[in-house]
């Protein structure tokens, strides 16, 4: 019970610190460097809770553990490392056109900052669930889920790193990257996040309240797929001829192989 509080108490306080930065510096994309550094810190405050109730760690919580810890610093440092410094990102961009008047920074705090809290807080149901859990049924599951993201983790890291260069070569420079992961999804690290995510929850699913996790891996895929991450970069390059034709052979999400 007191983790369940806790978690809630610890986004709204690491989102609200991020918001002052990124209204200090000007940019709200600075929530977008924040969001995988959130879960570090949070499975670092479950693992505390954890040794203070227990003598020992259960398989599914080192698991958690190590999955949290890899895919939340690796994506702290990819955002940073591509956005620090840069222009704010063109969707905060058009949510300061539309709440300029009447309290803007109100408006971005709730409407951005405390909607990640909330998301944070949900998606971080499986850390949530396996550090209450005091017992497992199978350890097998935790290290097949363990396999699961640790795959899907390479994907999205291959995958990026292959758009990071090809963005990086002048000779792409408005052109789409259509060559490695990115022959057979349209959005691979998209996809590989979902699969972090999914494995994450069959590695905690036999624990004690590991079932109640469930809800992370569907809101994660519901916003990649529908929300903020698919539809956003495909309304970004509608109208792009090569985009289109890209579009036509290509997977819009699950690899698959291209159409002829």
């Amino acid at each position: 019970m007191w983790l369940i509080i806790g978690g809630i108490i610890l986004y709204f306080a690491y989102f609200s610190i991020i918001y002052l930065i990124a209204k200090r510096k000007g940019n709200y994309g600075y929530v977008d460097i924040a969001w995988g550094f959130g879960f570090v810190v949070y499975v670092f405050f479950a693992t505390a809770y954890r040794f203070q109730t227990s003598d020992h760690i259960l398989i599914s919580q080192a698991v958690c553990f190590i999955v949290v810890i890899l895919w939340g610093l690796r994506l702290f440092i990819h955002v940073m490392l591509r956005n620090y410094g840069k222009p704010e990102d063109f969707r905060y961009q058009n949510m300061r056109k539309k709440w300029e008047g009447k309290h803007p920074g109100l408006k971005a705090y709730v409407n951005i900052f405390l909607l990640q809290a909330l998301l944070a807080y949900i998606v971080s149901l499986p850390i949530t669930m396996v550090f209450i859990s005091d017992s497992e049924k199978s350890v097998v599951t935790a290290y097949i889920g363990l396999a699961i993201s640790l795959l899907g983790l390479t994907l999205e890291t291959i995958s990026d790193a292959q758009l990071g260069i090809f963005r990086k070569n002048p000779e792409s420079r408005g052109h789409v990257m259509t060559e490695g992961l990115w022959k057979y999804s349209r959005h691979p690290n998209y996809f590989g996040e979902t699969v972090v995510w999914w494995g994450l929850f069959i590695g905690v699913f036999l624990s004690d309240f590991g079932a109640y996790s469930l809800l992370s891996p569907l809101i994660i895929t519901y916003l990649l797929l529908y929300v903020s991450g698919v539809p956003l970069l495909e309304k970004h390059y509608e109208g792009n001829p090569e985009y289109e034709e890209y579009k036509h052979r290509t997977s819009v999400f699950f690899p698959l192989p291209p159409k002829k």
